[in-house]
């Protein structure tokens, strides 16, 4: 399972690996992701929640995925099936990079992780819990 890669026209999604500390850290040092996610950044929180992902990975047998750009491979930013323990339903989650914001990145990667849940996965039902500070979703 360790290689699941989904595409899009503009995008390849992949888990996550321990080498993609450094962009999600980079992620998360941005100040508007901050306003959103309002997590610790360090190196130890972000592997921390690498490894959240690849455990829910384990345990629901999908998760979060990285998403790069097709024709260079840079870090696009992530989306995700995200269902913890003790939630009613399956979320799409996602964040953009700085650098690819406002260019429709985010709509792209909802729409493939969407079909992939609904069509591949047969899940039901899928929610977006959007945080009022995050404008632009």
């Amino acid at each position: 399972m360790n290689d699941f890669i989904l595409e899009s026209e503009r995008l390849t999604f992949r888990r996550f690996r321990e080498s993609d500390v450094d962009a999600l850290l980079a992620f998360h040092s941005d100040p508007v992701t901050q306003s959103v996610y309002n997590i610790e950044v360090s190196r130890g929180e972000i592997w921390r929640r690498i490894a959240l992902g690849i455990g829910h990975w384990e345990l629901r047998g999908f998760g979060p995925l990285l998403l790069e750009e097709k024709s260079t491979g840079t870090y696009v930013g992530q989306c995700s099936l995200w269902f913890p323990e003790g939630w009613d339903d399956i979320e799409i989650g996602f964040g953009i990079a700085p650098a690819f914001r406002r260019k429709g990145i985010a709509a792209e990667a909802v729409r493939r992780v969407r079909d992939h849940g609904y069509k591949d996965r047969n899940i039901k039902k899928l929610v977006s819990y959007i945080a009022p500070a995050n404008l632009a979703s």
